[in-house]
C-alpha cells in the first residue's frame, strides 16, 4: 500500500510491512464502525420553542415529551380566585326564619310576664334562639374571612405546571381551608 523509499528487498522487512499495513485497514475498519455505531446510538437533542403555545397544543407536546419538555411561564404567580372558586353551605338552621330578628322579637314580646316557669318554652326559646344566631353569624363571617384569605393566595411557578401534579397541588391547598 506504501512504497517504501528506496523499495526495500530484505524479506523480512516485507513480510513486517504487509503485517503493518494489514493491521492498519483492520483497526481502520474497527474504527470506523465503532464511530458509525457510536453515531446511530446517541441520543441527540433537538430544541424547538414555540411562542405562547395554546393549551391543546401544550397537552399535545406533553403526552409526546413528557421527561423533556419544559414550558416557561410569562406570570409566574396568579391569584386563586382566578381559576377556583369555592361554594359552601351552613346548616339549614342558619337559613331559616328560626335565627333572624323577626322570631327573635316574637319571642321576646311572646314571654308572659307573670310568673316564670322554667317548663315555658318561651322562657328559655329566646336565649337559644339569640345564641343560634349568634353561631351562624359568627360562622358565615369566619368563612368569609377565610375566603378573603384563601382567594388573595397565589399559585407560584416559573414553568407549565403537569395537570395530575396541579391538580394534586390544587387539591391540598383546598383541604387546607376545609
Amino acid at each position: 500500500m506504501f512504497p517504501s523509499n528506496p523499495p526495500s528487498t530484505d524479506q523480512h522487512q516485507l513480510h513486517n510491512q504487509r503485517i503493518s499495513t494489514r493491521l492498519f485497514i483492520i483497526l481502520l475498519t474497527l474504527s470506523l464502525a465503532i464511530l458509525v455505531l457510536y453515531t446511530s446510538l446517541a441520543n441527540v437533542t433537538h430544541t424547538v420553542n414555540i411562542s405562547s403555545p395554546t393549551s391543546t397544543q401544550y397537552s399535545q407536546l406533553y403526552s409526546t415529551y413528557p421527561q423533556t419538555l419544559s414550558c416557561a411561564c410569562t406570570d409566574i404567580s396568579i391569584d386563586y380566585d382566578k381559576f377556583l372558586q369555592l361554594n359552601y353551605t351552613l346548616h339549614q338552621i342558619c337559613a331559616s326564619t328560626f335565627v333572624t330578628d323577626e322570631w327573635i322579637d316574637y319571642l321576646y314580646n311572646a314571654r308572659p310576664t307573670g310568673t316564670l316557669n322554667s317548663d315555658d318554652f318561651r322562657n328559655a326559646g329566646l336565649f337559644i334562639f339569640q345564641a343560634l344566631n349568634a353561631v351562624c353569624q359568627l360562622s358565615t363571617q369566619t368563612i368569609s374571612n377565610q375566603l378573603t384569605q384563601f382567594y388573595s393566595s397565589q399559585y407560584v411557578s416559573a414553568s407549565v405546571t403537569p395537570s395530575e401534579v396541579f391538580q394534586t397541588q390544587t387539591q391540598a391547598f383546598v383541604s387546607q381551608f376545609t
